[in-house]
């Protein structure tokens, strides 16, 4: 057994779930079985090739997986496509658990079930099902959703994930139990602004990538190579300096600027316990620098810096950026771009409020915001 086992797997939990369900001992499997729970049993069967969706025990093709169908799966499971965070809501609801789940919807001894969509309307509280937008554009209509309890996201999901990239589950490696609260902050709701960003965002990067690419294809053909010499300006050495001096303080003051919304770990004050049961708290979803989703809790009238320290161990050293609306802006430069935004912050001559130490998150208009961490 893995040394990152976690108790319920030791309790025989999440093997009995397994067996049950006739999934073959393997992490990838369990990857492929979650993938067919949430796809394909919701009515949603054609958009991956059928080796990913292998899983049965009795199969040798099933543990018999190359190592770039293994890469694959991971990808898809973590991505911002198909992981648990990007279906949750959409095919995947978590039982007793959401604004519209305070009842049981699971029979007994049963730690999963598919309802059909006229099963799902015909409930005392009908679930509210999130759009489902294939590769941030196309939007398709599941057929049915899965209802599920922490233990089968646990014996499917969390802990193949665990043990097989630790790095992959940022909220969760620096310990071997996955808790059940681990698992309910993985199921955070999609705003249609987000929805919407996240689809801009993916046809932005996509143009990108081929203008790259028809770039470097042109120079290719052409034999283009950048101008590197040094021309020769008209008048004295003096009005070179000047010109040179000028464009040096300009880098200097962009560069400043730049740096001010940039967060470093090693200099962030070290994340404190803040009381979350306060009434002027609010909670912020962070999306992480691997994908997935972080629920942060923090009083209104902490500042940026406390919310970039309480992420801050997910960014693994890394400096990073914190971001939010469409375009993707610095919390920072919004801050600062915002002509009343200065209103009520302390203008005391010895603080530099640019570096985000007096903005409160009330002040940065982050009440139940969906804020994203970006590497730099």
């Amino acid at each position: 057994m893995s040394s990152s086992a976690t108790s319920s797997s030791v309790n025989g939990i999440s093997d009995k779930l397994v067996a049950d369900a006739g999934v073959a001992n393997d992490d990838y499997c369990k990857l492929s079985y979650f993938l067919h729970c949430a796809l394909v049993r919701c009515g949603i069967d054609n958009v991956l090739q059928p080796e990913m969706l292998q899983y049965d025990s009795s199969s040798a093709d099933s543990s018999a997986k190359t190592s770039a169908q293994k890469e694959a799966l991971l990808v898809l499971t973590t991505g911002k496509q198909f992981s648990l965070e990007s279906l949750s809501f959409k095919t995947v609801f978590l039982n007793k658990h959401g604004d519209n789940m305070s009842e049981n919807l699971l029979p007994d001894g049963q730690a999963a079930v598919h309802l059909t969509m006229e099963q799902v309307m015909a409930q005392t509280c009908p679930l509210q099902c999130d759009p489902l937008l294939l590769g941030g554009l196309i939007q398709v209509q599941p057929t049915a959703v899965l209802v599920c309890n922490e233990d089968w996201v646990r014996a499917f999901y969390a802990e193949p994930l665990q043990r097989i990239q630790p790095q992959r589950s940022a909220s969760i490696n620096s310990r071997s139990i996955i808790t059940n609260a681990d698992i309910q902050a993985m199921f955070v709701r999609t705003t249609a602004h987000e929805i919407k960003a996240n689809a801009m965002d993916m046809t932005s990067k996509l143009q990108q990538l081929m203008g790259a690419k028809r770039k470097e294809q042109q120079q290719q053909q052409q034999g283009f190579q950048s101008f590197s010499g040094q021309g020769q300006s008209l008048g004295s050495s003096s009005s070179a300096t000047g010109t040179t001096a000028l464009a040096s303080t300009t880098t200097s003051i962009t560069t400043t600027t730049e740096a001010l919304d940039i967060f470093d770990p090693a200099t962030l004050p070290a994340a404190t316990a803040v009381d979350d049961t306060a009434s002027s708290t609010t909670s912020i979803a962070v999306r992480l620098l691997n994908g997935k989703r972080q629920v942060v809790k923090l009083p209104l009238s902490c500042t940026i810096v406390d919310l970039a320290s309480q992420v801050a161990d997910y960014a693994n050293g890394s400096k990073f950026q914190l971001v939010a609306g469409y375009p993707p802006t610095p919390l920072l430069k919004m801050k600062m771009n915002n002509p009343d935004a200065d209103a009520d912050a302390n203008t005391d001559a010895n603080t530099d409020d640019k570096t985000g130490s007096m903005i409160t998150i009330e002040q940065a208009g982050l009440k139940n915001a969906q804020v994203s961490m970006r590497a730099v």
